[in-house]
């Protein structure tokens, strides 16, 4: 009853709003469209795929960025076996009574201020450790080769992925030319029965036939173009 009550009133929400969001993506396609410089006369090997989907693969970036972090935790797992110095300053300062007595019935005397300055330099050499350093240095490693065997299976299957569609636009490819070369033919047996009807060598029928057959080639071209375009 509610929803009923807010149709007849004319509550409607808003539509969304996406024209900026489309410029903004249609901007940064053609901005990485023109970094990549392509040549619209020059057909696009699959290797050339393959280098362009690597470059602009967001997940391969975000796997090197990783194993970069990785070869840092490498570099830092060994600082433990690095001698440590420490140095530390200590500044006192006292201030005093201008006249203070000194022992029994003494006489005043003065005190000026009285200022101590402290230094020391500490240097802790690591000796024994247990193997720790060594321990976590190795597992450090191990990560890090991880990692990278990540990255070296994620590039492989984006090969893998870029040279199968590859093939699937080159077969759909060949599959529209195949089709566009069957209407032609389809067009030529169409302009033969109706030269043979006109001249009584051929009936109406066998004309149909042939005109059934010629919609029949066009209607398969036209879902392979689309085939085409969505192998794109």
């Amino acid at each position: 009853m509610l929803a009923l009550g807010l149709a007849f009133s004319g509550c409607r929400t808003p539509a969304p709003e996406r024209g900026a969001e489309t410029l903004r993506f249609r901007g940064e396609m053609q901005k990485r469209l023109e970094e990549l410089k392509l040549d619209a006369a020059v057909p696009l090997t699959v290797d050339r795929c393959v280098e362009i989907a690597i470059l602009n693969s967001l997940d391969q970036r975000v796997r090197l960025l990783r194993a970069g972090l990785k070869d840092d935790e490498v570099k830092l797992s060994l600082s433990n076996a690095l001698p440590k110095l420490d140095l530390n300053a200590t500044d006192l300062r006292r201030n005093k009574d201008p006249l203070m007595n000194m022992g029994f019935g003494g006489e005043p005397i003065a005190m000026e201020d009285r200022e101590t300055r402290l230094a020391s330099l500490q240097l802790t050499l690591p000796v024994l450790d247990w193997g720790s350093t060594y321990f976590a240095w190795q597992m450090a490693g191990d990560r890090r080769r991880q990692e990278w065997l990540t990255i070296e299976r994620s590039r492989q299957r984006l090969v893998r992925d870029v040279r199968a569609a590859h093939a699937r636009l080159a077969s759909a490819q060949r599959q529209e030319r195949m089709g566009r070369l069957a209407v032609v033919a389809a067009q030529e047996m169409m302009r033969t029965a109706r030269s043979l009807e006109r001249e009584g060598l051929g009936s109406r029928a066998s004309t149909a036939s042939v005109e059934a057959g010629q919609a029949q080639a066009v209607l398969v071209w036209t879902g392979l173009r689309r085939g085409v375009e969505q192998a794109r």
